[in-house]
């Protein structure tokens, strides 16, 4: 369980779950090259859009946020408004949606952000880049990652190889030599660096590891796993074999043969009605 690493597919960028549109089956309604059930498509897919454009994500809302979703024509990519019409033109290489009123866009092989009115917010000028989260976006310049603000203000500088994608509940992981730690949105260090492995906070509680000292026949370094509220202070013993994130008030984690939910006093509980949420 490590930090996540940089990858480049679209819903990394964005934080959209992304349909992936396979296997022809029968009754179908046809979507760029891939074909679906009609009933499994969402509604938005009814909007009419102009001649050869598409939509560029095909999810149960077609990357609509703010108004706005992006599309696709010839490779290139633009927006249209919830009624289909082309409102921020077909004319880039890359354009993801909104958040935060600002979209991710890629020219001349460099990333930027445009405005809900198709202006250039922050010039493109980054390697790479992610959609924003909670005021903040994650960009690279040169090998080093940092993360800037709305304004395109850089509030942490690109100085981290390693750097979560998103600020989660106030605080993003980071990678000092071999360990990980958290950065508050100012950039300063919220909690040090101690743990072999992390991930994000969910609902206060983080799921973070140390090393136990031992290997497999592999010769792979063994861990435990545990976790951490905001503090760094380890609320949860670093004790189980493998952990899942707080959802609903509960965790599931693995503890030798056994397997079962615990609360947040590391308690065992039953399995929580997800869908209450």
């Amino acid at each position: 369980m490590t930090i996540q690493t940089h990858t480049s597919s679209y819903s990394q960028r964005t934080g959209w779950l992304l349909l992936t549109l396979m296997m022809p089956m029968m009754s179908h309604a046809v979507i760029s090259t891939h074909t679906v059930d009609e009933e499994d498509l969402p509604a938005c897919t009814a909007i009419a859009l102009p001649e050869d454009v598409e939509f560029a994500t095909i999810g149960s809302d077609c990357g609509y946020a703010e108004g706005l979703a992006p599309v696709i024509k010839n490779d290139r990519y633009g927006y249209v408004n919830e009624s289909g019409k082309i409102i921020i033109p077909i004319i880039y290489q890359e354009a993801y949606p909104f958040s935060d009123g600002l979209a991710l866009y890629r020219q001349n092989d460099k990333y930027g952000y445009l405005n809900t009115s198709g202006k250039v917010a922050i010039e493109p000028q980054y390697t790479d880049a992610w959609g924003f989260w909670a005021g903040r976006a994650k960009s690279q310049q040169k090998s080093k990652y940092g993360f800037i603000d709305t304004k395109g203000k850089v509030v942490i500088k690109p100085q981290y190889e390693v750097v979560g994608d998103w600020f989660e509940e106030g605080l993003v992981l980071f990678k000092q030599g071999d360990r990980y730690g958290y950065l508050d949105k100012s950039g300063k260090v919220a909690i040090a660096p101690s743990f072999d492995s992390a991930k994000d906070f969910s609902e206060g509680l983080a799921a973070v590891t140390l090393k136990t000292g031992e290997t497999d026949a592999d010769g792979v370094a063994l861990h435990k796993y545990g976790f951490i509220d905001k503090t760094g202070q380890v609320v949860i013993d670093i004790k189980y074999d493998l952990v899942y994130d707080f959802l609903a008030g509960a965790a599931y984690v693995v503890d030798g043969d056994q397997a079962y939910y615990i609360d947040k006093q590391g308690k065992p509980t039953a399995m929580p009605n997800y869908s209450e949420r």
